[in-house]
């Protein structure tokens, strides 16, 4: 209510200063509506300032028209309240799945451990921003990794992602699993169901808010059997 008092007030006053504000927001919006940017959460925290001011030029706006201070201070105290108790309540209802930030160091780790000369590192797309970071540190700097499609784009890129894979003896997948959706599941079945069509899976290692899985051919996971 009082971003959108402040963003008609200063629009009337000052045209160029509030589109000046109000365009990074606007973009993002255009941007995701077109798949190109995440239109949400941490994505938005650039859009901070310019929310504040229009809401600060909105405040200005009831001071002068004689609304009591005391009321706009509660009324902002109650905004300013709501989003983390409503989040609080909505993670501790029955039967929701606990957040688990994803262990994507863990899983690079996994992968360096056992890692090959000629081994193939496929990163699904959730995972992508962490493994890039962690990548060089955990000694996987001259890993063969190829990163996946945007599960946002929808999940068939995922499938393609698996049919399009390179050659290799052994591939190694990681995927974050911390987002709970139909999406996320639907992808790591297809992605599972299409590369063994010419592989089998010879580990699956389970970490919080992520999975680990190697395929390698047949031989690869009889000598995995053996050496138990």
């Amino acid at each position: 209510m009082f971003m959108t008092l402040g963003a008609w007030r200063l629009l009337r006053r000052d045209v160029a200063r509030a589109a000046m504000r109000a365009l990074p927001l606007l973009g993002a919006l255009v941007a995701s509506a077109l798949a190109l940017y995440p239109f949400g959460w941490r994505f938005l925290l650039f859009a901070a300032p310019a929310v504040l001011l229009f809401v600060a030029e909105g405040l200005e706006g009831l001071h002068a028209k004689g609304v009591p201070n005391a009321l706009t201070a509660a009324v902002v105290l109650a905004g300013l309240c709501a989003p983390p108790v409503g989040l609080t309540l909505l993670e501790a209802a029955p039967g929701r799945i606990p957040f688990a930030a994803p262990d994507i160091r863990g899983a690079a780790q996994r992968v360096a451990r056992d890692d090959r000369p000629g081994d193939l590192v496929y990163v699904g797309s959730y995972a992508q921003h962490l493994f890039r970071f962690y990548r060089d540190r955990v000694g996987l700097a001259q890993a063969d990794v190829v990163y996946g499609s945007s599960i946002r784009k929808g999940i068939a890129g995922v499938l393609t992602d698996a049919q399009a894979l390179p050659p290799a003896e052994r591939v190694w997948a990681i995927f974050a699993t911390h987002v709970h959706n139909q999406d996320m599941v639907h992808a790591l079945e297809l992605f599972d169901f299409a590369v063994k069509e010419r592989m089998q899976l010879v580990v699956e290692d389970q970490l919080p808010g992520a999975v680990v899985r190697l395929y390698g051919r047949t031989s690869e996971r009889a000598a995995r059997e053996d050496a138990r």
